[in-house]
């Protein structure tokens, strides 16, 4: 049995609780693809190795984690060191496996299924339970968080939602683990947004062309309404010549007139 696998459903209880706390943290992203990727976190608190009485804290870390989780499997894995608060250890960091690999890696824990247009994750059965619980360590931690590409069902998840990722509480998780969730990425724009959009840009259109309408009419009422008041108007009345008397004729001279 996968000692990683062995560490997360709480064999190892019992010599926690003597030695001290560990942190085992379980990330993965599903794709559409039925590709996974994440990270898987294995830490033990510092000083454990004295109180296992082992040589150091990394020698205890290897006697509890003894194996990677992906061991002896092909693919494209990174690891290194974690340091975060009192905890040291290892960070496995895993991109591009296929759903076998997954389950390889985690079947003793769970496991993954494309069912149709959805994944459904379970196990055979709990990781801890009622009796378990009381004898982990104060402060001990162990997370699985899956995050789907779609919508989760709530109704089949006994997991805690928040969007799209579903984190279980291993050391707390006293029922087999159960998820179901949409395997295909939801449309960045649902349906309706799209038909409320469309009857915006319809709106939009007939205003911009009811203005257009408007400014036309009122450009070509303008003019005409210059030429009607051209043609209507009633023209000034003729310049009256003042009457000029015509000039007398000449006078006669006197020698005629006798």
């Amino acid at each position: 049995m996968n000692r990683i696998a062995r560490v997360a459903a709480l064999s190892l209880v019992a010599v926690l609780a003597l030695s001290g706390c560990l942190r085992y943290n379980v990330d993965i992203t599903l794709d559409s693809d039925n590709k996974a990727s994440g990270s898987v976190i294995m830490a033990v608190q510092k000083g454990i190795g004295e109180q296992m009485g082992a040589a150091s804290d990394e020698d205890a870390l290897a006697q509890l984690f003894a194996d990677s989780p992906f061991e002896g499997q092909s693919g494209n894995f990174s690891v290194d060191d974690y340091a975060e608060g009192d905890y040291i250890g290892k960070s496995y960091s895993f991109d591009g496996l296929d759903l076998d690999q997954v389950n390889a890696a985690f079947g003793e824990l769970f496991s993954i299924e494309r069912v149709g247009d959805q994944f459904v994750v379970s196990s055979e059965s709990s990781p801890t339970n009622a009796d378990e619980i009381d004898q982990v360590p104060t402060g001990a931690e162990s997370l699985l968080s899956i995050t789907f590409p779609g919508e989760v069902s709530g109704g089949e998840t006994n997991g805690t939602i928040e969007g799209k990722t579903v984190t279980w509480d291993l050391f707390a998780q006293t029922e087999p683990i159960s998820a179901t969730a949409g395997a295909t990425s939801d449309s960045a724009f649902p349906l309706w947004l799209i038909f409320v959009a469309l009857a915006i840009i319809v709106a939009l259109a007939g205003i911009a062309a009811v203005v257009v309408i408007v400014l036309r009419k009122q450009k070509g009422a303008a003019p005409a309404a210059m030429s009607s008041g051209a043609e209507g108007a009633v023209p000034p009345p003729p310049t009256l010549m003042p009457e000029v008397d015509p000039p007398a004729p000449p006078a006669e001279p006197e020698d005629k007139k006798e």
